[in-house]
C-alpha cells in the first residue's frame, strides 16, 4: 500500500503505488462522524498495478474525484458515489472506474451533462444529461459499461456490436423528467 501524509487538517496525499490496493471497512467512507450526508471532498487514486485500487466498502465523494493512475474496481454494493457538486479530473486510457459508479443530480440540471468514467477492459466513458425537475430530491443514476454485447436493448441500456453501456435512474425517478444519452 501506499503511505499516507496527512500535511494539515484539509490535506491528506498518498505515494503511488504499485501494487494492487483495497479500500475497505463498515458503512460508508466519510469525513464527518457526526453528520450521515458527509462526504469526502477529494479523492485521489495514483496505482500502476493492473489490479489497480478496490472498493470493498461504498465511497461517497462531494468534490473531486482524481485519477492519476489506475483503475478504481468497484460492485453493485461497493461503489463510488458522486455527490451533485463532484467532478472527475484526469479519466482516459488506462484510468477509469471498472464497475458501476453512481452519480446524483439536482434540481433543475437541464444544462449540465456528465461523463461517467467509466470501462471493462479500457476506458468507455458514458455521457448523460439528465433534465430534473425543480423536487429537492436528487435524481441518481447508475452507469456501468461491458465488454460483451451480452445485453439487449430496452430501457437504459445502449447496444453496440462489441460493448454495452447501462445508465439506470437507482433514486428519485420522479425528479427525472428525461435524459439524453
Amino acid at each position: 500500500m501506499g503511505n499516507a501524509t496527512i500535511a494539515t487538517s484539509t490535506t491528506v496525499s498518498v505515494a503511488p503505488a504499485t501494487i494492487a490496493q483495497t479500500i475497505s471497512g463498515t458503512g460508508t467512507l466519510q469525513n464527518l462522524l457526526t453528520s450521515p450526508t458527509a462526504n469526502l471532498n477529494k479523492f485521489q487514486i495514483n496505482n500502476t498495478n493492473s489490479g489497480g485500487v478496490t472498493l470493498q466498502m461504498p465511497l461517497s465523494v462531494s468534490s473531486t474525484f482524481t485519477i492519476d493512475n489506475g483503475v478504481l474496481n468497484t460492485d453493485a454494493t461497493n461503489l463510488l458515489i458522486m455527490k451533485s457538486t463532484g467532478s472527475v479530473s484526469g479519466a482516459g486510457a488506462g484510468k477509469y472506474v471498472n464497475g458501476p459508479m453512481k452519480r446524483e443530480f439536482s434540481a433543475n440540471s437541464s444544462t449540465t451533462s456528465y461523463t461517467f468514467p467509466v470501462g471493462k477492459s479500457g476506458y468507455n466513458p458514458i455521457l448523460i444529461k439528465p433534465v430534473t425537475t425543480s423536487s429537492t430530491s436528487l435524481a441518481e443514476i447508475t452507469a456501468e459499461a461491458f465488454d460483451a454485447n451480452s445485453g439487449s436493448s430496452g430501457t437504459g441500456v445502449a447496444v453496440n456490436t462489441s460493448r454495452r453501456w447501462q445508465a439506470l435512474v437507482t433514486a428519485n425517478s420522479s425528479s427525472l423528467t428525461s435524459a439524453v444519452i
